[in-house]
């Protein structure tokens, strides 16, 4: 079986990279003109049995970005992406040169991905069953990379990266696999060069609209409302839910008619409905806010209807919450996953 997916990987890593060539020009010229060289980065990572090789991948930061960030995860806050390095990093197009590592022989195309050193040493060696992944050659997709946002808790990708390990797919699902990730990677492409068209080339260049350029991308989730979470020892009260006008992985903007029904800081709860497999269902989130703002109804007719906006700080309690924050409200992840691959996490 192992011999069969070398076979395959490495002649589909051929044929991609022959195929490929005109998006591998057209991205090393985007980087060249935005940036200048060097237009590709190595770094090292641990691969099978913590055998350290060097990763390839198109360049999205910066020069010396790696010893600024140290063993930490990357946040949108440092602003170290060079011109369209924020979007290559979203729709996975950074990733395409590590064919190469899997031509080497360093990498298959489907399994867990290979971890830096130093973020190894720093969130993940103590983190049961994390090891599991060294037992198989890393990925270029892991089912981590694909169904969760870079910010997901790295002990909650641990639970779904292992059940790749124990149970790999078969060569027809594997070859599945990678055609669902190149038509959501297709997806990603289109939606940032149809947002860049639209608020940079149209709005700012065209028509000279100044608009202030934001750190933290800024979502509207249809539908989502929050409410104060009362403790369960308390007596049961009926919250009373406000609409959340947008968000981003700090702020949120909330609307109600007339004061904020709770306090100035307290425990809140997230909700939105989501549909998958047909079904309605309710995705929700445990966090602290506090009221950092009030300001006026967005528009005239919401002003005389007595509607307020607050600008509420907030951070997520817990594991899971922290996940379905990035993954339902903020939309981060390449693909939404059909179903939760394993339990809970509180």
């Amino acid at each position: 079986m192992q011999k069969e997916f070398r076979i395959f990987d490495r002649t589909l890593a051929a044929l991609l990279l022959l195929l490929g060539a005109p998006l591998f020009v057209a991205v090393s010229l985007l980087i060249l003109l935005a940036e200048g060289r060097p237009i590709f980065y190595r770094g090292t990572r641990l691969g099978r049995n913590r055998s350290r090789f060097n990763i390839i991948k198109f360049r999205t930061l910066g020069v010396g970005a790696q010893t600024k960030v140290g063993g930490r995860l990357l946040s949108a806050e440092d602003q170290l992406e060079i011109p369209f390095g924020k979007a290559l990093r979203a729709c996975r197009l950074d990733e395409l040169p590590q064919l190469f590592n899997i031509l080497t022989g360093d990498m298959n195309f489907w399994g867990p991905r290979p971890e830096r050193p130093e973020v190894y040493l720093e969130q993940c060696v103590q983190l049961d069953g994390y090891d599991r992944r060294f037992r198989v050659t890393p990925g270029l997709i892991g089912v981590s990379q694909l169904f969760t946002p870079h910010k997901t808790p790295k002990r909650l990708r641990v639970r779904l990266d292992n059940g790749t390990v124990t149970e790999p797919p078969g060569t027809m699902q594997q070859f599945r696999l990678i055609t669902f990730t190149m038509v959501c990677a297709l997806r990603t492409v289109l939606a940032s060069a149809a947002s860049w068209m639209g608020e940079d080339l149209i709005a700012r260049r065209i028509l000279r609209r100044e608009r202030h350029r934001r750190v933290l991308k800024r979502v509207a989730p249809r539908g989502a409302t929050l409410s104060q979470d009362f403790d369960p020892s308390e007596t049961p009260r009926s919250p009373t839910p406000v609409q959340i006008v947008d968000l981003n992985e700090n702020h949120m903007r909330v609307r109600c008619s007339g004061a904020l029904p709770w306090p100035r800081t307290c425990r809140a709860r997230l909700r939105l409905q989501v549909r998958r497999k047909g079904r309605l269902r309710q995705q929700s989130a445990r966090c602290v806010v506090s009221v950092k703002e009030i300001r006026a109804a967005s528009t005239a007719r919401e002003n005389e209807s007595g509607l307020h906006d607050y600008v509420l700080q907030y951070y997520s309690e817990g594991t899971y919450s922290e996940y379905v924050l990035h993954q339902y409200f903020l939309k981060n992840s390449l693909a939404t996953p059909a179903r939760f691959v394993g339990k809970r996490l509180r």
